[in-house]
């Protein structure tokens, strides 16, 4: 899990943010290769869109 308050890494991956949303995507969780799961603004994400992200991970 990647917690990114300055939003570097959406920057730097050039995420793109929908039309009149946060542009922060500050919570970001990997898989083993280093890829991109779950990114989503950390206050705005329900629980069970988190806890399905997260036992995909540790399956």
């Amino acid at each position: 899990m990647l917690i990114d308050p300055e939003d570097i890494v959406a920057r730097k991956l050039g995420l793109q943010h929908p039309p009149g949303t946060c542009p922060l995507n500050n919570i970001f969780l990997l898989d083993r290769s280093g890829r991109v799961v779950l990114r989503h603004h950390l206050s705005a994400i329900k629980d069970d869109a988190f806890r399905q992200a997260w036992r995909t991970l540790v399956r």
